[in-house]
């Protein structure tokens, strides 16, 4: 839901709803739903300027999908901090960061990611 009013513009109402989704998955330890809900709440930082937190939320993102072996959301969570980085001008932890989501998704098999990676970077 967090995403559909980030979408749509209804950023508010984006960040109560990755809000809650935080404090649904901390009371029923969920770390997967915590570390989604905080790549949601990433992109919100970013797109209100607030870079420095949207790093920090995907870092923290990060360490919980590694913790449990969540490759998928892991490399999609690597992804998001490379272009985080990327439009902050520091290329090699952008660079860093992409080539972990690509050994990720390479790993896993997901030829539709890599692709979408590949149109990103180009």
């Amino acid at each position: 839901m967090g995403q559909t009013y980030a979408v749509l513009g209804n950023l508010a109402t984006a960040q109560n709803l990755y809000q809650s989704a935080i404090a649904f998955a901390e009371a029923g330890e969920y770390p997967q739903v915590k570390a989604n809900a905080l790549k949601g709440l990433a992109e919100i930082e970013c797109q209100q300027q607030h870079d420095d937190w949207g790093v920090a939320k995907c870092q923290e993102a990060i360490a919980l999908l590694e913790a449990i072996g969540a490759n998928c959301d892991l490399a999609d969570a690597h992804f998001q901090l490379a272009q985080i980085y990327r439009h902050l001008g520091q290329a090699l932890a952008a660079d860093q960061h992409q080539q972990s989501a690509i050994a990720l998704f390479q790993t896993i098999q997901a030829p539709a990611q890599l692709h979408r990676i590949g149109l990103c970077i180009k």
